[in-house]
């Protein structure tokens, strides 16, 4: 097999999820039409002439659903994922000289062309382009074309359990937030993992994850799945939570889905970053999702002091900076943001987020500020998405902290501790 063409077919597997849609075209000339046992018969006799374009989409339970079309005529048929891969492999070149493939990443639309020349030699075409915010907000959902990565109508344990789905697979209605919720953060959780992974060398080994605050842990038993479930890879998970009561109830429910690897202790954030973390290696992700006021920052501090190379967080209820901040002692051009209780609340929140960015972005990390989910769902869907690069921390400019005039607990913590691992 061609290296282009194994190239494509490991798209319809490595990115299979985030398919959009898929079109054979150029037929080529004078050659009979090949179609493998699984299609046979391919068309009925009044067809309507030779088939001149074969078009994809995602179909249900992960498969493709496929029109064919004639001169005047189109036909549908539905295919698994095996099934797709074979008919890729069996109908070019001989049949068509041209497939473009589309693919809806969680941050750009991706087009793959596969052509061949006369003599059926393949070339692979890659283009990669921002998606739009519209685009961005459906990535998580198979109505707007992407498919997620834990699809309605496949029932996952864990979401029975916690209420998000039946037994039969469907969402329920007043759950259909959380639904997309959890669908959003993994496309996340997989956008990292392969970075991490390609960044390694190690796509099989055993991945290390830390859930500070993990609460409710719907998020810890959502990775668990994408990792076992999905990637067919171990993975060890730790949630840490202050309330006991909370990590009991976790600790049961995982046992009771036999969830190996997946464990929740009680404790508090600060003790992460004295003595708390003992000799146990950092580890490769960390994940933080509406961690209350200070407690993100306790996160990022653990995650930029112990050098994790992955980190995600989702903030939530940013009070410090709101209480820190006075009209009378703050420079005149921010004293229209702070008139108004309402306009001075949400400038703090996206203040304190600019300000935690700026700081991982001095210790080195490479940071993207991502809408989450659509604001109908939580207000709190601002995502921070951070990867250690191979470089030194270069220190914060701090230009926003010093017009504020203020000092946040991230900086606090990170200028009490000792200096960021850099690997």
């Amino acid at each position: 097999m061609e290296a282009a063409m194994a190239e494509a077919l490991d798209l319809f597997t490595s990115q299979g999820r985030y398919f959009l849609s898929g079109v054979f075209s150029r037929p080529a000339r004078g050659s009979a039409l090949p179609w493998p046992p699984l299609l046979s018969p391919p068309l009925p006799p009044d067809a309507g002439g030779p088939l001149e374009k074969l078009a994809l989409k995602p179909g249900a339970a992960g498969g493709y659903f496929a029109e064919f079309f004639t001169r005047d005529k189109a036909f549908h048929r539905s295919f698994s994922q095996g099934e797709i891969l074979s008919l890729v492999e069996t109908l070019c070149p001989s049949r068509f000289r041209t497939l473009t493939l589309r693919f809806r990443l969680p941050e750009s639309i991706l087009t793959a062309t596969l052509v061949s020349n006369r003599r059926g030699r393949f070339t692979l075409l890659r283009s990669e382009e921002p998606a739009g915010p519209a685009e961005q907000a459906e990535s998580g959902r198979a109505e707007g074309g992407a498919r997620p990565i834990i699809p309605e109508g496949i029932a996952a344990p864990f979401l029975v359990r916690l209420g998000v789905m039946t037994p039969q697979g469907r969402v329920i209605a007043a759950r259909r937030g959380k639904f997309r919720q959890i669908n959003r953060f993994l496309e996340q959780v997989d956008y990292l993992v392969k970075a991490l992974d390609a960044r390694r060398g190690d796509a099989a080994g055993t991945f290390t994850i830390a859930d500070l605050g993990s609460g409710k842990s719907y998020l810890s038993f959502a990775v668990h799945y994408l990792f076992t479930a999905v990637y067919k890879r171990p993975v060890s998970i730790t949630g840490i939570d202050r309330k006991a009561a909370l990590v009991r109830d976790c600790n049961t429910l995982a046992e009771h889905l036999s969830c190996p690897g997946l464990s929740f202790t009680p404790g508090d954030l600060e003790d992460l970053l004295g003595d708390g973390a003992g000799g146990v290696p950092p580890p490769d992700l960390l994940i933080s999702l509406h961690a209350c006021d200070t407690a993100t920052d306790y996160a990022l501090a653990y995650g930029i002091l112990r050098g994790v190379h992955g980190i995600i967080a989702v903030p939530c209820c940013q009070h410090e900076l709101n209480g820190l901040l006075d009209k009378k002692s703050c420079p005149p051009e921010f004293a229209p943001f702070l008139a108004h209780g309402l306009l001075k609340e949400r400038f703090s929140a996206l203040a304190t987020d600019a300000l935690r960015i700026e700081a991982l972005e001095g210790a080195g990390y490479r940071v993207d500020a991502l809408e989450f989910v659509d604001p109908e769902d939580t207000p709190k869907n601002l995502l921070i998405r951070a990867v250690k690069k191979n470089r030194p921390p270069q220190g914060s400019g701090g230009a926003l902290r010093e017009a504020l005039g203020v000092k946040l607990s991230l900086e606090k913590l990170l200028e009490s501790s000792v200096t960021p691992k850099n690997d």
